[in-house]
């Protein structure tokens, strides 16, 4: 496969990821920085889909950075696509960055609860993209 295939793969499997994460930002939670934007700039009052279950707390707390995550390790391995081994970089670089942030949310440098959960949701999903590269040679 060409280059420059593998590049538009894993761009656009980078922002369906960000696209999911932003849906569960927007439906599954209230409160957030986004409701605030929306509701400020666009006077826009959104539905709120309540998610019972172990799975719906799952995806409520966990599921926006778990395809954050997701993301941004395609979006590393697009932009890392010379190197040979960038799906370990991509989910290096992943990891690190959620843990930073995390990190500073945690201090209060930025606003966010710094939960550890975060920073593993985070990490599977890098460990789950770099997965779905190197097996499909993107």
């Amino acid at each position: 496969m060409k280059q420059s295939k593998k590049t538009a793969i894993s761009l656009f499997c980078s922002f369906i990821a960000l696209l999911f994460g932003l849906i569960i930002y927007i439906f599954c939670r209230q409160g957030t920085h986004i409701h605030t934007l929306l509701k400020d700039c666009f006077s826009l009052s959104l539905p709120y889909l309540p998610l019972g279950g172990v799975f719906g707390v799952l995806i409520r707390n966990w599921g926006g950075d778990f395809f954050w995550g997701l993301a941004l390790c395609f979006l590393l391995a697009a932009v890392l696509n010379p190197f040979r081994h960038k799906h370990i970089f991509a989910v290096a670089l992943t990891v690190a960055l959620g843990a930073l942030l995390e990190i500073l949310q945690f201090y209060g440098v930025i606003t966010g609860t710094g939960d550890v959960f975060d920073i593993i949701a985070e990490a599977t999903a890098a460990v789950c993209a770099a997965n779905i590269i190197k097996r499909g040679n993107l």
